[in-house]
């Protein structure tokens, strides 16, 4: 069964997290997001591999997002990664260090071997 897309605004309605949920297993969900221009009707980034999961958000700004996303199965350590997301800036700041949008499957992917998750 299909769950309705969870949307979260920011606060000035520019931008907006999309959280599409799909069943990767048994009662087991992925919310699996979007980031959009809410102006334009943009994605500014989604993740290429649908097994990351946002599984919590926060708005630091009208225009930076905190997202804590997860890669299912979820059974690595750690079991999620910070990625801050500045929807104006067209980057995102992953371990201390800000990447170009365009950059961010190819950093999580790396930095998820690299902690031992291959």
């Amino acid at each position: 069964m299909q769950a309705d897309i969870e949307i979260t605004d920011s606060p000035d309605g520019h931008y907006a997290v999309h959280a599409t949920p799909w069943e990767a297993g048994a009662s087991h969900w992925i919310y699996h997001p979007a980031i959009v221009d809410n102006r334009s009707g943009r994605v500014l980034w989604s993740p290429a591999d649908r097994h990351w999961s946002v599984e919590g958000l926060r708005w630091l700004s009208t225009a930076r997002v905190s997202l804590q996303l997860r890669k299912y199965p979820g059974d690595r350590r750690p079991a999620m990664m910070e990625l801050v997301v500045d929807c104006c800036a067209e980057q995102a700041r992953l371990h201390n260090d800000w990447h170009p949008l365009a950059a961010v499957d190819v950093l999580l992917a790396a930095v998820w071997a690299a902690e031992g998750n291959a």
